[in-house]
């Protein structure tokens, strides 16, 4: 079984920011989610969403895992397993996807993907439950309104941020497509020090910079020993990783020399 995504008029989801602003600013996200899904229960939401088809789909049992999703762990596992969820599906092959003249699932494309009205539908609505669960006594409207696009804004809003971690890690060539995604929700910190960069962009050397990650001696250093400057290493590693100088050179680069930078960079830590 599957429900159709919908996208939310852009009108619409002005008028439920002005409402949030006014009345709900000062409020947890809980009471202002409660409110509007009850506000627009059913059919009374219809005339807010974007007419015709757009060919969005999610599987009506990845709606229900991740709405029914509890905390195991810290918040960094709960988003890992509801971002794979959600990107992947439920065994029967993504989460959400658009479908080919045959009726086959496929990924969305890069303007669906990127579309903030389908975000916002699917953290105010359809998985309202879940955006309650895991944000509900936040205040940051971030958490709940993406209005322009952005790495940063994309990084910190409830439900895209599932999608484009899983997207940033997924790689059909490994054994596990995904096996990356738990590299990069090792802690929320170290997933929003990377992705709301736009070095993110760099989806293969993001992806060898996870694997340098990964690597036993170099995760215990980075995860466990604390830098010159206080913090733990990950951090100050992070930055110099992401310094302007460095963009063109790791783009340029093969995944031996790109091991070896980061190799320099980590003994400057």
């Amino acid at each position: 079984m599957e429900e159709k995504v919908y996208a939310l008029k852009p009108s619409f989801i002005q008028q439920l920011h002005q409402e949030w602003k006014e009345d709900f600013s000062n409020s947890q996200h809980e009471d202002f989610i409660n409110h509007i899904n009850q506000k627009y229960e059913g059919n009374k939401l219809t005339p807010f969403l974007l007419p015709g088809d757009n060919g969005l789909f999610i599987d009506s049992e990845v709606i229900f895992r991740i709405n029914t999703l509890n905390k195991v762990g810290t918040n960094a596992d709960w988003d890992y397993n509801a971002s794979r969820i959600l990107f992947s599906g439920c065994g029967n092959g993504l989460g959400i996807y658009q479908k080919d003249i045959n009726g086959k699932r496929i990924p969305l494309d890069v303007v669906y993907a990127t579309d903030t009205r389908v975000w916002n539908y699917l953290s105010l609505f359809l998985l309202s439950r879940y955006t309650k669960n895991r944000w509900g006594n936040s205040s940051d409207s971030l958490r709940i309104f993406i209005n322009q696009l952005s790495n940063a804004k994309a990084t910190r809003h409830a439900i895209m941020r599932l999608y484009w971690t899983a997207r940033l890690c997924y790689d059909p060539n490994r054994s596990d497509s995904l096996e990356l995604l738990k590299v990069l929700w090792r802690t929320n910190d170290f997933m929003t020090q990377i992705t709301e960069r736009n070095q993110s962009s760099m989806q293969q050397q993001t992806q060898w910079f996870l694997d340098f990650c990964v690597i036993p001696e170099n995760n215990k250093v980075l995860f466990d020993q604390k830098s010159s400057e206080g913090y733990t290493k990950y951090r100050k590693f992070i930055k110099l990783y992401l310094a302007e100088d460095k963009i063109y050179m790791l783009a340029d680069t093969d995944k031996n020399e790109f091991f070896k930078i980061l190799n320099n960079l980590l003994a400057l830590c």
